[in-house]
């Protein structure tokens, strides 16, 4: 398992272990939301992500295609420096 493997276990583990802990908050009569309403989605997308993350990661150790040394030699600075640009614009937005 690779490293984006062992990285999607630990955030599984961790998001399943917090979620977990949202279940014990108490649930207030005079709001029809209760304080755990909007941690659990967010752990709940992140478990699924993470969870993808780690299938992904499975399935493309089965493959083993090695990597094209060709590609790795080409650089694309332009589009490193579009996403700079793109990230100044909304930073300068904000």
């Amino acid at each position: 398992m690779s490293r984006d493997g062992i990285a999607g276990l630990a955030v599984l583990a961790a998001s399943l272990a917090l979620f977990a802990l949202t279940l014990d908050l108490k649930d207030s009569p005079l709001v029809p939301i209760g304080p755990g309403f909007y941690p659990r989605i967010v752990l709940a997308l992140t478990a699924v992500l993470s969870l993808g993350m780690v299938v992904a990661d499975v399935l493309s150790q089965r493959k083993q295609r090695p990597a094209p040394v060709a590609a790795a030699a080409k650089l694309n600075y332009s589009l490193v420096a579009i996403s700079f640009g793109v990230f100044a614009l909304y930073a300068l937005a904000l």
